[in-house]
């Protein structure tokens, strides 16, 4: 992505007055990652639904694990533990019943990997810009471990299904 906007070989820019390393990065931090107060609870009560959801805690399946194994993005970049798309899909088809139980055992435990939740940063600087001495000139790409976005996908499936069947959201809505 950064070869594609032709500004790889440039160095960033003092930013903001800084032009050490360590200055730069406070500086990006600061404005990618500002420190937010702590969201306000939900009121109790908020969906008062007389669905019985208790089908919704079955395993996963390996139904589940191929489609979410379909829908992924292939050829995009992978996180820390350098394992792509490819080599998730290849994996589930030589044993087809591994993720599932892995997955199964994630969500039976409400455990999530420390190695799923690492992500590398890379500092992108955004097109046709006048300068490259602020911080809103740059955005950031965040390569996530791609078991980690398995297991999202399939999650993110089972909510959205379990929201429509609870009336969380209407059957004509779309996207996320």
């Amino acid at each position: 992505m950064i070869k594609y906007h032709n500004t790889y070989h440039k160095p960033i820019p003092p930013l903001e007055g800084r032009s050490d390393f360590q200055g730069k990065y406070d500086v990006l931090q600061a404005a990618l990652f500002p420190n937010t107060r702590q969201p306000t609870p939900l009121p109790p009560n908020l969906l008062t639904s007389k669905k019985d959801l208790r089908h919704h805690k079955n395993s996963v399946t390996v139904f589940d694990v191929k489609r979410a194994i379909a829908h992924l993005k292939y050829g995009i970049s992978v996180g820390p533990d350098n394992i792509t798309y490819d080599t998730l899909r290849h994996f589930n088809e030589a044993a087809p019943l591994l993720l599932p139980q892995l997955f199964t055992a994630c969500l039976k435990y409400a455990a999530h990997p420390l190695e799923w939740k690492t992500a590398n940063y890379v500092v992108i600087p955004k097109p046709a810009k006048k300068t490259y001495s602020r911080t809103k000139s740059y955005c950031l790409d965040s390569l996530q471990s791609c078991f980690g976005k398995l297991l999202e996908s399939i999650v993110a499936k089972r909510l959205s299904q379990t929201a429509l069947i609870c009336g969380a959201t209407h059957p004509s809505q779309m996207g996320a």
